[in-house]
């Protein structure tokens, strides 16, 4: 017969060691579901609460910029190939760099200064609020950041890209247009302007300014 280890209490009274310490498992064991489950609500609780505070200031950064006409994309014609000819010899150049505020900008979404991206910057559109994401709830944010502040006021609201996607044009007014186009060592983005006087002499503008834009393209 086996035999069985007793242990003394404090009142004299005889207990299997083996029954005791079962107990004590047993115990232990329900004190950490408790904390397991009162750890757990307090998450939830929390989680709940972040959600309920931010989710009415995402959508309130959404719905302003759904107000905003969206940027259509629209292949160069022969029109637009003109007046990019044209703004390169005959306009006056207010600025062009490598490496300009459209630069600064991608670089702050982690994203290669290119045509491409800042098609991308300006056809933006902010995604639903993710319950289950607020990292990508903070990069729509630092997305939408961005967008407000480099977006221009445009005539057509449409930037005119070239095929091949390494040349944009964008047509701020009859005698503004910004360029950007891919070069070896970087993005260069221009703005080239002409007098009011001269406008008239621009057949390729004038006609621009009387069409209307074609096709979006599929992005």
């Amino acid at each position: 017969m086996a035999s069985i280890i007793v242990a003394r209490c404090g009142d004299g009274r005889a207990v299997p060691v083996g029954r005791t310490t079962s107990v004590r498992m047993i115990k232990v064991s329900r004190f950490l579901v408790f904390i397991v489950a009162v750890v757990g609500v307090l998450g939830i609780s929390l989680w709940l609460a972040f959600n309920i505070r931010a989710k009415p200031k995402y959508d309130e950064v959404r719905s302003s910029l759904e107000l905003d006409q969206p940027f259509a994309v629209v292949e160069m014609n022969e029109e637009t190939v003109n007046l990019f000819d044209e703004v390169h010899s005959s306009w006056d150049a207010q600025y062009s760099v490598v490496d300009g505020p459209h630069t600064d900008a991608l670089n702050t979404l982690g994203l290669t200064p290119s045509v491409s991206n800042v098609i991308s910057l300006y056809t933006y559109q902010l995604p639903e609020y993710s319950w289950l994401s607020p990292e990508q709830n903070k990069a729509a944010l630092r997305f939408a950041a961005v967008y407000a502040v480099i977006l221009p006021a445009t005539m057509d609201q449409s930037i005119h890209v070239s095929p091949d996607r390494q040349s944009a044009l964008i047509r701020r007014s009859p005698s503004l247009v910004d360029v950007f186009t891919d070069e070896s060592d970087g993005l260069r983005e221009a703005s080239f302007f002409v007098l009011p006087d001269d406008q008239a002499t621009s057949p390729n503008n004038a006609q621009l300014q009387s069409s209307a834009p074609s096709d979006r393209l599929d992005l």
